[in-house]
């Protein structure tokens, strides 16, 4: 039996290169195929360093697929669904590079054929919601894909079949998510334009939400506050203009979203948040 040198057994190593990742470093989100865009918010993509980051809720559930940075070729994507969030989490913090699906607020329990309000808060692998040939199909594409594009392309492919199978949309919950997101409203209010009791409302987003339409708004208006702080000088005229009845409920309104004061929350989207699309110096707001 010939001995294998030391020679071969360098030259088989150099030959057998670590496996490059196939997202960008940078937190980037992409457009789904088009027939998706009713449902399907974004594609996003990050390679995470280790460093642990907040995610805050919005109204969204999203799949999850990620990996170790330092899995050999070929290795498989590990699959979950991430229910709706009521309040902010921290990431594991490892080096790991992701793949996501966001689902447009509504949409993910008639695509993926759930109950929404049975996912909320929680993260479920995609073993335990899928038929096992969608989904070993969907992550053997994902396995053998050589670009991003390739990734994009095997998410378009998997969605477009179920949407062909899904129920029509809810455009009673459409409706009413459409105007949370703009403007704070009484849900009562919005209820009766549906012709629906507020019970009844609830049910709904509880199905097709996962959290109930009160929960939303609040989300709804947490967003709108933090996009007002590029462009208004104090936080009292800020609560107000959000939706806020003064200054001490923005306060406490982002701690229990959030789990921080609104300054500290700026400054950790400023400096150290890679899923803040563009972040800027963290504003300095006046009473």
């Amino acid at each position: 039996m010939r001995p294998v040198s030391d020679f071969h057994v360098r030259r088989s190593r150099r030959q057998s290169p670590p496996r490059m990742p196939l997202v960008p470093a940078p937190y980037r989100e992409h457009l789904p195929h088009p027939q998706l865009r009713r449902v399907v918010a974004c594609y996003w993509s990050h390679r995470a360093t280790g460093r642990r980051v907040r995610v805050l809720p919005d109204a969204c559930i999203d799949l999850l697929f990620h990996r170790p940075l330092a899995a050999p070729p070929n290795t498989p994507w590990h699959a979950e669904l991430i229910g709706t969030m009521t309040s902010a989490s921290l990431t594991a913090g490892l080096p790991v590079e992701y793949l996501g699906v966001r689902f447009h607020p509504g949409e993910a329990a008639r695509c993926l054929a759930l109950a929404a309000h049975e996912h909320t808060d929680a993260r479920r692998p995609l073993a335990d919601l899928w038929a096992p040939s969608a989904r070993d199909l969907l992550t053997r594409d994902l396995a053998r894909a050589r670009t991003l594009r390739d990734l994009l392309t095997a998410l378009d492919t998997a969605l477009l079949t179920r949407l062909t199978d899904a129920p029509a949309p809810d455009h009673r919950v459409r409706r009413v998510l459409a105007t949370l997101r703009t403007a704070s409203s009484r849900i009562d209010e919005l209820a009766r334009r549906e012709s629906l009791g507020e019970r009844q409302l609830l049910r709904l987003f509880e199905r097709h939400v996962g959290a109930s339409p009160s929960l939303i708004a609040r989300v709804f208006r947490l967003e709108r506050a933090l996009a007002l702080t590029a462009t208004t000088p104090r936080w009292s005229e800020l609560a107000v203009t959000a939706g806020y009845a003064d200054q001490p409920h923005l306060i406490r309104e982002f701690s229990a979203l959030t789990g921080l004061t609104p300054t500290q929350l700026l400054h950790e989207r400023a400096t150290s948040d890679p899923f803040n699309p563009g972040p800027a110096a963290a504003p300095t707001l006046r009473p």
